[in-house]
């Protein structure tokens, strides 16, 4: 056969694996706290409830939690009247015992949030108090807006707006950018260390350019990928018990 060929073959071998290991019933924490930071790097941060859409794609055992973050010292009192090109935001998703039904490639849920044409690459945030740095994937799309009904009772009206999101996997002592890696380290832990382990998929948001109104300021995409990597190296620094992690480092 032709080695080609092969690895697609081995692959998809592997990943089918997942869907015949039974539960071990012993379910493994996160290396991530379930309590998100309300203040991250000079924002502070207001938590939202899940959508329907998400709530129903994934078991009825995942846990969501969610955040909206915006600079303190804004002028607007409230979070929801803060524009959406400078707003971050958070969702960390907690897988449940069944892997396959809670946590996935983020390109099946983001569309839930209204994201289309993405495109990914990685990137790399330093850590230098450890000496390390952690491999983030960074996607870029389109996110459609919501404004709500129209007062003629019409479809509800929207708008398009860039966005950029970086996303991770943290399990129990393992992080990863990649998903197959991580559905690997899974399979893995589960046959021979006897245990399943609660991942969470961490995606961080935030839309940039000009929205249909005036007067309410901008992002660039240069800014809003500073914005993001600062606040993603915070979150992982306060949030994450960095000296579980055995896999997902590299060196500076």
């Amino acid at each position: 056969m032709n080695h080609f060929l092969l690895l697609p073959l081995i692959l998809t071998g592997l990943l089918s694996v997942t869907f015949f290991l039974p539960g071990q019933g012993h379910l493994k924490e996160s290396a991530i706290s379930t309590e998100l930071p309300k203040r991250l790097n000079g924002w502070k941060g207001t938590a939202r409830q899940a959508g329907l859409k998400e709530k129903n794609t994934l078991s009825k055992d995942t846990l969501f939690r969610k955040m909206d973050y915006w600079r303190l010292g804004d002028p607007r009192d409230h979070y929801s009247l803060v524009p959406n090109n400078q707003r971050v935001h958070l969702s960390v998703v907690f897988s449940g015992h069944d892997v396959n039904n809670s946590i996935h490639r983020p390109e099946r849920c983001l569309p839930a949030q209204g994201h289309f044409n993405m495109t990914s690459r990685d990137i790399f945030l330093p850590l230098p108090e450890l000496d390390v740095k952690v491999p983030i994937k960074r996607l870029s799309s389109k996110q459609k807006i919501s404004l709500g009904q129209t007062l003629e009772g019409e479809k509800e009206a929207s708008y398009e707006l860039d966005s950029v999101t970086y996303y991770v996997f943290v399990g129990h002592a393992a992080m990863t950018q990649n998903h197959i890696d991580r559905t690997a380290i899974d399979i893995k832990d589960r046959l021979l260390g006897g245990y399943d382990q609660r991942w969470a998929f961490i995606s961080m948001s935030l839309p940039f350019g000009d929205q249909p109104f005036p007067n309410i300021g901008t992002i660039t995409e240069e800014e809003a990928d500073r914005i993001l990597s600062e606040m993603m190296t915070k979150l992982i620094e306060e949030s994450v018990n960095l000296g579980r992690i055995k896999h997902g480092f590299l060196p500076l």
